[in-house]
């Protein structure tokens, strides 16, 4: 895959810049937002392009200077990365890019998660396009996999990493029109049944899954069959009711699935579609 020049990917807060620089995506410019003061002791970080203090309205607005989209990625319900996190759609809808919005809902021991959902609600109508990811549910999912905390943080960094890297590849072709719901639930699976992967991405859904919300997508490696394909929309249909759209990866990898739920947040009540 090519560098993607036009798209920008920016990692908002302390929490989601630890994800990345531990699995920077590869295909896509990186720029990270701190709180002011942070941004100073950030500026040897070999992995990542030089960050901008929260705050300082105009660099954000000049870095946005011929870019056709904004992704930015977020663990929301905290100080650092939910103030960035509303900063960055500010600055990208001034300067006309189209904002595509990935965050993290906190662990359920967090007191944060519940003004995480909150301000997923209140961002709906600002975004393009919203992909949310729930670390309580994934916790619960590996704690039967016998998962030790620091594993478990590593298994998260990797997936969502990936998933961002799926996310800006698809940035290159008909994007909105593949997503075409405003908002989705995303898990990311490492396994030969498919079938087990919808499974897992419907159980870490924090929405309530619907087949009218519309399509789920699910990516796959390039070396994927029609037949399989085939076996993989039955599979899909028949758990769920909700027929998938399946997106082929440049990689051949074919125990690896992203599965993509479309949800529907009320933006009046932040707590009426969850599941």
């Amino acid at each position: 895959m090519r560098g993607l020049d036009d798209i920008v990917l920016v990692v908002c807060g302390g929490a989601a810049g630890r994800i990345v620089k531990g699995h920077a995506p590869h295909s896509i410019p990186i720029v990270k937002v701190h709180p002011a003061g942070a941004a100073e002791r950030q500026v040897n970080d070999p992995d990542l392009a030089l960050p901008i203090a929260s705050g300082n309205h105009d660099a954000l607005c000049a870095r946005f200077d011929g870019v056709r989209v904004v992704v930015l990625f977020s663990v929301l319900g905290g100080r650092s990365g939910s103030s960035a996190y509303s900063e960055v759609i500010s600055c990208a809808r001034e300067k006309g890019c189209k904002v595509v919005a990935i965050t993290g809902l906190p662990l359920e021991f967090e007191a944060v998660r519940e003004c995480a959902f909150e301000q997923i609600a209140s961002s709906i109508e600002l975004v393009d396009r919203l992909f949310i990811v729930d670390y309580a549910a994934l916790y619960k999912i590996s704690m039967g996999n016998d998962y030790k905390l620091d594993a478990f943080f590593r298994a998260c960094e990797y997936s969502v990493t990936f998933a961002i890297d799926n996310i800006a590849s698809m940035l290159e072709g008909p994007f909105f029109s593949t997503f075409s719901e405003r908002a989705y639930t995303f898990a990311y699976v490492n396994t030969n049944n498919p079938a087990d992967a919808v499974s897992i991405a419907v159980d870490t859904a924090p929405y309530a899954v619907d087949p009218s919300n519309g399509k789920m997508v699910i990516t796959v490696g390039s070396g994927f069959r029609s037949v399989e394909i085939d076996t993989i929309v039955y599979s899909v249909v028949s758990k769920t009711g909700i027929m998938p759209d399946i997106v082929f990866r440049d990689d051949l990898e074919d125990n690896k699935f992203v599965v993509f739920l479309p949800v529907r947040i009320t933006p009046s009540s932040p707590t009426a579609s969850r599941s």
